[in-house]
């Protein structure tokens, strides 16, 4: 699997963990210290960098591999 479909995977992953869990955007970027805009930018599938990727999985209660795991699961059901 190459690198950017490993982003999407995490990036689907974190959407589909940060809904099930009734989080907004805002109420994860309060928790993690991570501005909403770049976690916007981490669940459409963009390298925000793994210190942000690692505050933001920590606050939905997995890890960055976790949440891969998740969205590659997932397929297209977090894009829903």
């Amino acid at each position: 699997m190459a690198t950017s479909e490993r982003m999407q995977a995490v990036g689907r992953g974190v959407k589909l963990l940060r809904r099930r869990a009734g989080l907004t955007l805002r109420e994860v970027a309060e928790r993690s210290g991570v501005n909403w805009r770049t976690i916007h930018r981490l669940e459409a599938g963009e390298n925000i960098g793994l210190e942000k990727a690692l505050a933001v999985t920590d606050v939905l209660g997995t890890s960055v591999e976790g949440a891969l795991e998740w969205g590659e699961a997932a397929g297209g059901e977090a894009n829903d």
